[in-house]
């Protein structure tokens, strides 16, 4: 390998370390979802898939915007440990907002069961709070030792998360769910505490905090529109059709959409590593035209992770769960948009090359709107197999308009 191209491969590998490592709070999640199916059944699992439907709306908006916040001032910081819990303190705060708000909506709504839903949504917030707050902490350590130290770190808590969730999983019994996520609040405490305890060398003396604090939320506000635009077009399906057509066709698409997001996110990481992580360095030469080649290759990758990711649901998750015909139809549908997910996160990846970021905030937007509109339209004609095709939908428009966009840079 050339002294040139070493620099670059490094960074391409420090860059998939850090994004695996990411993906894994999500694995928890799927993993979650997995066991619950395999040991309550199909029905408890959708309850679970639609409780996490609302816990996402708010710990996806605080999560991503706080994680930049952490990675952007980590480096340049006088104290690591004001970043760290500076940031815990302020994620707390937010998400406990959020959260409150989510709970007094839905349990002012008359819905049979719905307190027994009101508590799992507030022990999954509380799992997801703790879970989520490991990001502080590993994120410290990742700038002081790079991306293999995060990533290992980021290993460990996933397999002390999932191995106490697994102990709830197996003395389930007739407990239902609610045992089930009380270990996972549990283990997500047992997690946070081996993240600080692996961090802490990397950490130092507390120095600037309330400084550290009014920048960060600062930081927060500035990149709280885009995220929540991106949440109104990627989380906002299940809650959309449970006013549509109830609880139970809502929880059956949030259950698919939770299996799918993984190929979801491996399609952005894909976008990303062999992207931006390549072109980064070359922002003239990636930025010249529409870059056909690369959407050609992406989409077939993505169309051979979706096929895959596809079979997998199918034959390993929703056949054995005697799920019905129009479940696994979405789950094939779904799947299907990967090739579309993929050349969409790179057209995305090119605009924030070229440093545009209003036409990325449009082209969210539009995106958002039209998944909305479709979404209404195609649930009241064809239900949880409309719901995936809002989606597919969705994408197809984004690709479209981000293409229109990239084109328009060049004009």
């Amino acid at each position: 390998m050339s002294n040139s191209a070493r620099p670059r491969f490094l960074g391409i590998v420090e860059y998939s370390l850090v994004f695996v490592g990411d993906m894994l709070p999500y694995g928890v999640v799927l993993l979650l979802t997995i066991a619950v199916g395999y040991s309550l059944g199909l029905k408890d699992a959708g309850i679970l898939s639609l409780a996490y439907a609302y816990v996402a709306l708010v710990t996806a908006l605080v999560c991503g915007p706080n994680l930049l916040s952490l990675r952007r001032r980590m480096p340049l910081a006088d104290s690591r440990s004001a970043v760290v819990f500076a940031g815990l303190v302020l994620r707390t705060i937010v998400i406990s907002v959020g959260a409150a708000m989510v709970l007094f909506c839905v349990s002012v709504t008359d819905v049979d069961g719905r307190p027994e839903f009101v508590r799992l949504i507030a022990y999954f917030f509380l799992g997801r709070l703790l879970e989520t707050a490991i990001d502080a902490p590993v994120t410290s350590l990742q700038y002081a030792r790079g991306g293999r130290a995060y990533f290992l770190l980021r290993v460990v808590v996933f397999f002390v998360i999932s191995g106490i969730t697994g102990l709830g999983v197996l003395t389930a019994d007739d407990h239902g769910v609610d045992w089930i996520i009380l270990w996972y609040v549990f283990g997500s405490a047992v997690g946070l505490l081996v993240a600080l305890k692996g961090s802490f060398s990397s950490l130092g003396p507390i120095k600037g905090f309330s400084l550290e604090i009014r920048g960060q939320a600062a930081e927060f506000g500035r990149f709280f529109l885009a995220t929540a635009i991106f949440l109104l077009a990627s989380r906002v399906h299940p809650l959309v059709i449970e006013h549509l057509s109830g609880a139970e066709m809502a929880g059956k698409f949030a259950l698919v959409q939770t299996l799918f997001s993984v190929l979801g996110l491996a399609a952005t990481g894909i976008a990303g590593v062999f992207f931006w992580s390549w072109n980064r360095q070359d922002g003239v030469r990636s930025g010249l035209g529409v870059p056909w080649c690369s959407i050609v290759s992406g989409a077939i990758l993505g169309l051979l992770l979706g096929v895959v990711g596809a079979l997998i649901i199918d034959f390993l998750f929703l056949r054995p769960l005697r799920s019905p015909l129009e479940l696994r139809q979405a789950a094939w549908i779904l799947s299907m948009a990967t090739p579309l997910l993929l050349v969409q996160a790179m057209l995305s990846n090119l605009l924030v090359l070229r440093l545009r970021d209003s036409e990325m905030l449009r082209l969210s937007a539009l995106n958002a709107i039209g998944g909305i509109v479709l979404i209404v339209i195609f649930v009241e004609i064809f239900g949880v197999v409309g719901a995936a095709l809002s989606v597919m939908g969705a994408a197809s428009l984004s690709v479209m308009l981000g293409i229109f966009f990239v084109r328009g840079i060049n004009a």
